[in-house]
């Protein structure tokens, strides 16, 4: 199985747009930014992280940048408002979870898509991007320095 999240996470993002790049990154391109998609998988066991990134053109052409290296990124957890009961880890774990696989495949499919609406469907430019990061009430997101200078926020 520890192929199963990895397919259905690409396959749910597939249909959203995204299209799959090294790794276990995504893309979808807008005119000033490119919102990334990662699937982090942990070093230690079989956990796995969503992940949401956007990397913004205007510090550099690169087409396909990996998670770490994007602009503005959190991680798509509970913290983000993303739990299912308290199942959200669990369903990306290979290794503790056991639940049948059409049930799991549509709550990570649910989750994918809930990702796309409370985050990349407000952000797909620049503007955008700034409007959310001001009005973001908990620090969810991490923003590096370029684009703290260039939304103007503070340390």
């Amino acid at each position: 199985m520890p192929d199963f999240i990895t397919k259905v996470v690409s396959e749910s993002v597939t249909r959203l747009g995204y299209r799959r790049g090294t790794y276990n990154n995504w893309y979808k391109h807008f005119p000033d930014l490119i919102q990334v998609v990662g699937l982090q998988k942990s070093r230690w066991g079989g956990e796995n992280y969503l992940e949401a990134g956007i990397w913004l053109k205007i510090f550099g052409p690169d087409e396909r940048p990996k998670f770490n290296e994007c602009h503005v990124r959190l991680r798509l957890d509970a913290t983000f408002g993303l739990e299912v009961g308290n199942l959200y880890n669990a369903l990306f774990d290979e290794e503790m979870y056991r639940m049948d696989e059409t049930e799991r495949t549509e709550i990570i499919t649910a989750a994918v898509k809930r990702t796309e609406c409370a985050f990349f469907d407000k952000v797909q430019s620049i503007e955008q991007l700034g409007q959310f990061l001001i009005k973001c009430k908990k620090p969810v997101v991490l923003v590096d320095k370029e684009a703290r200078q260039l939304f103007r926020l503070g340390s």
